[in-house]
């Protein structure tokens, strides 16, 4: 499921990204997110291992105060793009 999802953009206004949201998206390469999201629930892009971009709204800090649970490494490895948003 969702194997072919390359890019997604999670939309304003959104405050959580839930558990298992995007679980083995495979092809996954870039993701958008508002700086309105303040947490990640477990496992939502679990096996995402081809993320390379994250285009995040809002600041570095606001990042670091955001709850990220665990095994979400393919995202928190990728390349974050602070205040700033995909073209």
């Amino acid at each position: 499921m969702g194997s072919s999802i390359k890019s997604i953009v999670i939309g304003n206004g959104v405050t959580t990204i839930g558990a298992y949201a995007f679980y083995d998206c495979t092809k996954l390469t870039s993701v958008t997110i508002p700086d309105s999201v303040t947490g990640i629930g477990k496992y939502a892009f679990y096996k995402c291992k081809h993320i390379k971009d994250v285009w995040y709204a809002g600041s570095e800090e606001d990042f670091n105060s955001m709850i990220i649970e665990k095994n979400n490494n393919s995202l928190t490895n990728a390349n974050w793009h602070f205040g700033s948003c995909a073209i």
